[in-house]
Parts: structure tokens; sequence; C-alpha cells
């Protein structure tokens, strides 16, 4: 993958057979039985910095990671898209997909042992119970959607609150208006 830029620091991270971001990519996991490893990275990140020179360097799990999962790398900043529906709390974003992109599992920055960890003990559970992975992927999308869409609006509040609640204002000065005749777009407080 010649596009991502990796750490600027020595590191072997290109040792690993990254893919770009798209079908092929999924489609090849599909094939493969594999599950799929999403890295979301961005050149400005410290922490993206030292996983790439410690985690993704390191030998053995350069080799795990190739024989069992299809690794893709995302930039943040190249596609937020990808960023916003699978970041999993900041920099980098290390998640653990299914072949058709449902998310199993994921963590920020791991170092190398932990890393190899939870890649073995996904890669397992892909391997001995992936219908139960493909439902908990299914599952972690509906929380997440519901988080992101909020709880259903109170029937009871109504429609303009705030002009149909005068008395919410702590005193009649406090009020706000529509703005003021040198600044229109600017609400004032009389």
């Amino acid at each position: 993958m010649t596009s991502f830029r990796f750490s600027p620091n020595p590191n072997q991270a290109g040792q690993i057979d990254w893919q770009p971001w798209g079908g092929d990519a999924f489609s090849m996991a599909q094939a493969e039985n594999k599950p799929v490893l999403l890295s979301v990275s961005a050149v400005w990140c410290y922490w993206c910095h030292v996983m790439d020179e410690t985690t993704y360097s390191d030998p053995d799990v350069a080799r795990f990671l190739n024989e069992h999962y299809i690794a893709i790398r995302v930039d943040s900043d190249q596609r937020p898209d990808i960023n916003s529906r699978y970041n999993v709390g900041g920099w980098p974003t290390t998640a653990f997909l299914t072949g058709h992109g449902g998310i199993i599992g994921g963590a920020t920055y791991l170092p190398p042992d932990q890393f190899m960890a939870m890649m073995a003990e996904i890669q397992d559970a892909y391997a001995e119970d992936r219908p139960r992975l493909y439902e908990q992927a299914r599952e972690m999308h509906r929380h997440r959607r519901d988080v992101a869409t909020g709880p259903p609006p109170d029937p009871r509040l109504k429609r303009n609150w705030w002009t149909r609640s005068p008395g919410w204002w702590p005193a009649p000065t406090m009020r706000p208006t529509a703005g003021s005749a040198t600044n229109p777009n600017s609400p004032t407080i009389r």
C-alpha cells in the first residue's frame, strides 16, 4: 500500500500486507474466511507512530496478522467517514471486523503482547463461533446507531418550548431577542 504514510521514525509496519479500504479487501476476507483488522491512523498522531514503531514492527505480530487477517489501513484525515463509523475512542483505532464490515471489537494503542493476545482470541472465535460474532457485530451496530440518533423525543415536549415558557428565564431583562440593530445575527440580552 503505497499511498499511506507510516511513522516518520524507523519502523517495519510496511511488512504487513496492508490493503486499501474497499470492496476488494472485504471480498478477500470473505473468500479466505478471515476477519479484518482495520487500523485507523493519522500522520499527526503520536500513538499511531508508536504503534507503527513497536506493535506493527514486531515480526511475530506481522506474521500472525498476515496469516490470519486481512489488514486494512485508513488515514483518518483522508477518510473521515470511515473514522466516524469505526473509531473506538481515539487514535490509533484498532478495530476487528467481520468480513462484511461489522465491528467485532476494538481498542486504541495496543503493545505487541496485548495485540497478539487480542488477535489470537478473535481469530479463534472467528474460526469456532462465527455466527455469535456476527450477531455481536449486528448488536454493536444497533447500539452505535441508537447512541448516534439519541433517545426518541418526549411527546410531552412541545416545539419552541422556550417561546412558550417565558417564566423559564430568571428575569424579564434576561430574555433573548433576535439580535441588535448593529448585529442582527447575534442575540442580545436585554
